[in-house]
């Protein structure tokens, strides 16, 4: 079976976007490649996010905040999936992706919330995992191969 490439985004791709990331490269059993942006990153990961993801077994290496424009250039994976784990006027705006991916929107946090704790972080985290379980369980981001149609003209 093909491998999916999934995109999270995230406004400042600094913690939700980047703890979906870590998990579903850890859970997807190869099935789905996470990757994750948006559209004003931050400098650095969220603190919070470093320590529950480290905290509960997952690697940080590679987790940085990128702009989701990344992606859109020809050498990049291309999303067939994008998730959008905020609701956001700034999120309107995406790049001109090669291929129309199919978009979800998940509201795991309020529009303008931060996680301004480590327990407020754990409870992101848990959030997010119930999501990302979800949609692994159910096959939303499987067989590649049923987007053929994006391609057809």
């Amino acid at each position: 079976m093909a491998v999916s490439n999934l995109l999270f985004v995230c406004v400042d791709n600094s913690l939700l976007s980047l703890m979906a990331e870590a998990y579903v490269n850890a859970k997807s059993n190869g099935l789905v490649r996470a990757f994750s942006g948006g559209p004003m990153p931050a400098s650095e990961m969220n603190s919070f996010g470093r320590r529950v993801l480290i905290d509960n077994g997952f690697s940080t290496e590679g987790l940085e905040p990128k702009s989701w424009n990344v992606f859109a250039l020809p050498h990049a994976p291309q999303p067939d999936y994008i998730v959008e784990l905020q609701s956001n006027g700034v999120m309107a705006e995406q790049p001109k992706w090669d291929k129309a991916p199919l978009v979800s929107r998940w509201q795991v946090l309020p529009s303008d919330a931060r996680a301004q704790s480590l327990s407020e972080a754990k409870e992101t985290f848990r959030r997010l995992r119930s999501s990302v379980d979800r949609a692994l369980i159910s096959g939303q981001f499987e067989k590649p191969e049923a987007l053929a149609w994006r391609n057809a003209s």
